[in-house]
């Protein structure tokens, strides 16, 4: 390899940008005021209600104070202040 080319295949490799975790992407979407339901997650993610519901297990073992609430809206998650 040439040393140009290797000069541009390092240079491609700087310009991708990590995208934010699912953990934390969660999180903030979980901490809204408002919380977010099953739906939501599903369409912010892409995942099936399964892992929705497993991933806040997930943050539940972890720490996280998570509540759940009936409302008109259908159950909805929130990340609620450590007391």
């Amino acid at each position: 390899m040439t040393e140009s080319a290797q000069k541009t295949k390092v240079a491609k490799a700087k310009v991708v940008k990590a995208r934010p975790a699912r953990k934390g992407q969660l999180t903030k979407l979980l901490s809204r005021k408002t919380g977010a339901t099953i739906p939501q997650m599903e369409k912010a993610f892409g995942w099936q209600p399964h892992t929705a519901r497993a991933a806040i297990s997930t943050l539940r073992k972890a720490g996280f104070p998570v509540e759940r609430s009936d409302t008109d809206k259908g159950t909805v998650y929130r990340i609620v202040a450590k007391a």
